[in-house]
Formats: structure tokens, sequence, C-alpha cells
């Protein structure tokens, strides 16, 4: 499958670095021995009762298993749910994006209001970043090229901070009726 050669590439690519910095240089699991690092564990909350949500954690949870990351899941009923993602107490959640039909600038713009997930993921970002400054500049910026180049730093630096990981979209549900015959 291509999204398992990516995780594999990825797995790869990843310990390469991590070898290359010196973290890790003995031969062992995927090329690499982690046994002497720091427990490296993620806290991947779930809304309780989403089967297919919990099927992909369990996915990602075995993904990152292949370089040594433990993930702890916790299945949450959605008040719980809900508080942790407002409140910053998790590593990954699955949040929908507001995609079509909203504007990207409506969506930029709930990333700093403190109710929504996104503001507790953006919490732990260098604060030389100042994505929420750059945003509220960028919805001001009043020339094409401008605004461009505005939205383009300002999506490049939440991709290299790795913030987001786009990994499924929803379907549109529809409801096929059968024609009444006469």
């Amino acid at each position: 499958m291509p999204r398992r050669a990516g995780v594999e590439a990825a797995a790869a690519a990843a310990l390469g670095l991590l070898a290359a910095s010196g973290a890790y240089a003995a031969e062992g699991s995927l090329g690499y021995d982690l046994s002497n690092c720091n427990a490296a564990e993620l806290d991947f909350i779930v809304l309780e009762g989403e089967a297919t949500l919990k099927a992909m954690e369990d996915d990602i949870a075995a993904d990152l298993a292949k370089i040594g990351m433990t993930v702890n899941a916790r299945l949450l009923p959605k008040d719980e749910f809900n508080a942790a993602m407002v409140n910053g107490d998790f590593n990954l959640a699955f949040s929908e994006s507001w995609g079509a039909p909203y504007d990207p600038q409506a969506f930029a713009t709930s990333w700093s209001t403190p109710d929504e997930a996104y503001y507790a993921a953006l919490q732990g970002l260098p604060e030389d970043l100042d994505i929420d400054a750059k945003i509220k500049a960028a919805l001001v910026t009043e020339t094409e090229a401008e605004r461009e180049a505005a939205w383009e730093e300002i999506m490049t630096l939440l991709h290299e901070q790795a913030t987001e990981l786009p990994i499924s979209g929803k379907v549109r549900c529809s409801a096929p009726r059968r024609e009444a015959e006469d």
C-alpha cells in the first residue's frame, strides 16, 4: 500500500536523522538500538465510541512503535475529550479542520481562541515564532503578493513544527432514494 510504504520510509528517515545527530549509534531495531534512550511516550486521546478513530489510533501506535515510541491511548467520553482538547491535556488527538466551506482566514483566526484545541497545540511552539501576530498581520495585508507571502510563511512555520498531521478526511454523506413508481 502507498500509505504503508510512506510510513516505512518516514520511520527510516527519522531514525537516520537521529543516528546522524548521534542520538542513536548502535545497530538494532530498524537499524538502531533505542534501549539507552529515555522512553518516548505520547498521550493520544480518542473520543470514546468512535471505532474508526480507535482503529486509526491503533495503526498510528503500531507505526510509532517501530521507531521506539509508546502511545498511551485514552478513550474519553465527549465531555472529558473536549476538556482535554481545550486544556491541552494530550500529545496527539483527532480533530476536524474547518475545511470547506470555511475560508482559511476564519480557520486560522480560530487558532488564537483558547476554547479551540488548536490553540492548545500551538502553545508549545517557540515564542519567537509568534504565529498569532503573524496571522493578525496577514489578515490586514493589502496586496495579494504580500498576503500570499504572509500565508506561505505562516503555513511553512506550522509545517516545520508539525503541529498538524493531515491523515484523512471525511466523506460527505448522501441519502439516495428510490424513485416512487406511478
